[in-house]
């Protein structure tokens, strides 16, 4: 199974370049094995495209994520009181995440900034006006599970932690399962897509991507409360 999921990361998910470059690459193979599947090959291709085109209208990403446990920004960051360490995660929707970095940030005055993840975005979370000089760059994690392990087990530090509210509610399930604590700072999507008006009809790339790690996040809540997942035995070890 994992290296089933390793593979399908390595592609991307459906609503991803890499999962259409993917499936065109399957296609023209299918075109070229000769008359008999050539049919198959055209209407692979016509789903496919439908399939994306149909993900990228607003109407229908706002209706994916809203099969997640509801996660939004906080309206008053400014409640957030005695912060030791603000913490942001890389993951989807970088822009958003920085953004609420700053607006907490100067809600709250921590004393130091971790980011987990890329570069740019610990550049970027500079580059918003967080002193360089207070934030750290936590680079080993290769998962959500071990960011978590390595910010917040063992922290007894008043911590705010911030990741997109699409990933959120994965976040929440982890730490619970964990046994760590922090306070979970939701943050907006880069571009959130229309929620009323003929403009739910037309097809963006931003919407898209929303339909894309809406599916993503989905399907790691449905196996990571599974039988064959690691957090299970987490959650049943004393």
């Amino acid at each position: 199974m994992s290296v089933l999921i390793a593979i399908g990361k390595a592609i991307g998910g459906p609503g991803s370049i890499g999962f259409f470059l993917f499936c065109g690459a399957v296609g023209i193979v299918a075109f070229r094995l000769g008359h008999r599947w050539r049919r198959f090959s055209r209407w692979w291709f016509a789903v496919l495209i439908g399939s994306y085109l149909v993900l990228s209208l607003p109407v229908v990403a706002n209706r994916i994520a809203d099969g997640l446990p509801s996660d939004q920004p906080i309206a008053d960051v400014a409640s957030l009181k005695e912060v030791d360490t603000l913490i942001v995660l890389d993951g989807d929707n970088r822009r958003g995440r920085v953004r609420e970095a700053k607006r907490v940030f100067d809600a709250v005055q921590p004393r130091r900034v971790i980011v987990s993840g890329s570069s740019w975005l610990r550049d970027a979370t500079v580059d918003a006006g967080i002193p360089a000089a207070i934030v750290g760059h936590e680079t080993h994690s290769e998962n959500t599970l071990e960011q978590l392990g390595a910010l917040l087990q063992g922290s007894t530090e008043r911590v705010v932690l911030i990741a997109s509210r699409l990933q959120m509610p994965r976040i929440r399930f982890f730490a619970a399962a964990m046994g760590v604590h922090a306070t979970f700072v939701p943050s907006a999507i880069d571009t959130e897509p229309p929620t009323s008006g003929v403009r739910l009809l037309i097809p963006t790339y931003a919407a898209l991507r929303v339909s894309r790690d809406a599916m993503y996040e989905l399907a790691a809540l449905r196996y990571y409360s599974s039988d064959a997942s690691p957090i299970v035995h987490l959650r049943s070890a004393p």
